[in-house]
């Protein structure tokens, strides 16, 4: 597939599983109780050089961008790693739905480009609770120039979620949060940069979500260190 020869440079040799909404509610809901923030590291190439009224980059500038980006990701976690949370790489994307002029048949079409982020969890019982958590979020968002990124507090404490600036403030509050409304529109946080969140998408476009695939090996499982891993079929 077109997108698969772009997506290896940030998925490396272990390739990817597709979930369907209800796996990526699976997801979230299951670290909802110790906290979790949801952050990329990339932006756009407009983003990056302020760009507005339809003004794009170039095909050069955007390639650039693309490396920079890349390299953010590697980046971005080695510091988790570090950090001693856990985390997810999540991979989403567009399937564009085209429709053939001559026999009308529908097919979708994958994009080739990543929209890439990190799920990062509180593990309390290690120390790292969602405190620590949010404080690294901040320090990724300033570092990566980023809007905002997703933060759920533990449920005992807080049923709220909210958007966080680099700054530290709330950007957006959701007074009531469900995981199926952040997995729905999972892909507002992937915007790389953008400014529009939970908003809907085109009517020809939908929505496909992957992780990476489980470890087959012991000794691959201790390459990927500190990433959480799931199987879901």
């Amino acid at each position: 597939m077109k997108w698969f020869s772009k997506w290896k440079e940030y998925t490396g040799e272990y390739g990817l599983q597709q979930l369907s909404e209800a796996d990526m509610t699976r997801v979230l809901t299951k670290y909802v109780d110790d906290g979790f923030i949801v952050i990329t590291s990339d932006r756009t190439c407009e983003a990056e050089k302020g760009l507005s009224g339809g003004d794009t980059c170039s095909a050069e500038e955007s390639a650039l961008q693309d490396k920079k980006n890349h390299q953010n990701y590697k980046e971005m976690v080695a510091t988790i790693r570090g950090s001693g949370f856990g985390y997810i790489p999540a991979f989403g994307g567009y399937k564009e739905k085209v429709v053939d002029k001559d026999t009308g048949e529908e097919t979708s079409v994958d994009t080739d480009k990543p929209e890439n982020s990190i799920i990062i969890v509180a593990r309390p019982n290690i120390g790292k609770d969602h405190e620590a958590l949010r404080a690294l979020g901040l320090e990724i968002a300033k570092k990566y120039n980023q809007d905002s990124f997703f933060y759920k507090p533990p449920n005992a404490e807080d049923e709220k979620a909210y958007y966080i600036d680099q700054s530290g403030k709330v950007d957006m509050e959701f007074s009531s949060f469900r995981p199926e409304d952040v997995a729905q529109e999972f892909y507002t946080q992937l915007k790389k940069g953008r400014k529009r969140r939970f908003t809907a998408l085109p009517e020809n476009l939908e929505k496909t979500f992957y992780l990476r695939q489980h470890p087959k090996s012991v000794w691959e499982a201790r390459r990927r260190y500190g990433e959480i891993f799931f199987r879901f079929r």
